[in-house]
């Protein structure tokens, strides 16, 4: 498994991330609030495959800066800056 929190946590409302493992994608993005006076888990989770490593990271923040991680270490939660708009 793979997780990733966006710091501060409301910089990260929106955010899209994919992750490559095993050469598949796997998509997820930071939803909150999907009904009334709800919260929902900030923190992404990304399932991996026995055995199976990431190959790379991609997170777009809701600026539009992208971000990539080459080889992001498993079996533990990342947690990301807020990245500026254009970076």
């Amino acid at each position: 498994w793979l997780g990733l929190r966006a710091f501060p946590g409301p910089a990260g409302l929106d955010l899209r991330a994919t992750v490559v493992a095993g050469g598949r994608e796997r998509r997820a993005v930071v939803a909150s609030g999907r009904s009334y006076l709800s919260a929902s888990e900030t923190r992404l989770a990304f399932g991996l495959g026995p055995g199976e490593r990431p190959e790379s990271l991609e997170v777009r923040w809701p600026s539009g800066a992208r971000q990539r991680l080459l080889s992001p270490p498993a079996l533990r939660t990342l947690v990301l800056p807020a990245t500026p708009a254009g970076r």
